[in-house]
């Protein structure tokens, strides 16, 4: 038997087989099973039993190997699915706290821009009160120029019209006299600061 193939002793059992029923009605007058085809099969069925691992070792799976190769898979598939799923409610984990954490952010953020809110309206009036109170002080100089000049005004014009009321009342002579006594004045004045 180690000469002979197993490829070769399949061959022949199937060879047999097709061969017991080639003639019509199965090939034997009762239309039964013909007692070599039975012996064909008690004797092949064992040499099958016997050969089939090794067929099946030839193509790389033994019914051993094969069950533990499967039962292997499966376990690595149960540790691989167990990792997953930790791996999931990991990312879960982590997403909600991403999702606490952005809305922290964002509740800090709109926390800022109120404050940063408050202090620009805080700084917008105090500039405007200060812009009141420069205008108000700019007003009050400019009134304050304005009531100068028109007392300035008013005194040009009460000094004319003075003058000119003056020149109506006083005669020429007065007014000499008025003048001669106050270069006089003047004069002593100017002695005695020497």
């Amino acid at each position: 038997m180690r000469g002979v193939s197993v490829l070769q002793i399949v061959s022949l059992a199937l060879g047999c087989v097709p061969g017991a029923f080639a003639s019509e009605g199965g090939g034997h007058p009762d239309g039964g099973i013909p007692v070599s085809v039975w012996l064909n099969a008690i004797l092949l069925l064992p040499l099958l039993a016997i050969l089939f691992p090794k067929i099946l070792a030839m193509f790389g799976v033994a019914p051993k190997e094969r069950r533990d190769r499967l039962q292997q898979a499966v376990q690595e598939a149960e540790e691989l699915r167990s990792r997953v799923e930790q791996m999931v409610r990991e990312y879960e984990q982590r997403l909600a706290g991403l999702d606490r954490e952005i809305n922290q952010i964002l509740e800090e953020a709109r926390s800022e821009g109120e404050k940063e809110q408050q202090r620009i309206l805080e700084r917008a009036q105090r500039m405007a009160e200060k812009i009141r109170e420069d205008a108000l002080r700019m007003a009050e100089k400019e009134l304050e120029r304005s009531k100068r000049k028109l007392r300035h005004e008013f005194a040009v014009q009460a000094t004319a019209q003075a003058a000119e009321a003056l020149k109506k009342l006083v005669t020429e002579k007065e007014h000499q006299v008025f003048l001669h006594g106050l270069m006089e004045r003047l004069e002593e004045s100017d002695g005695q600061r020497r």
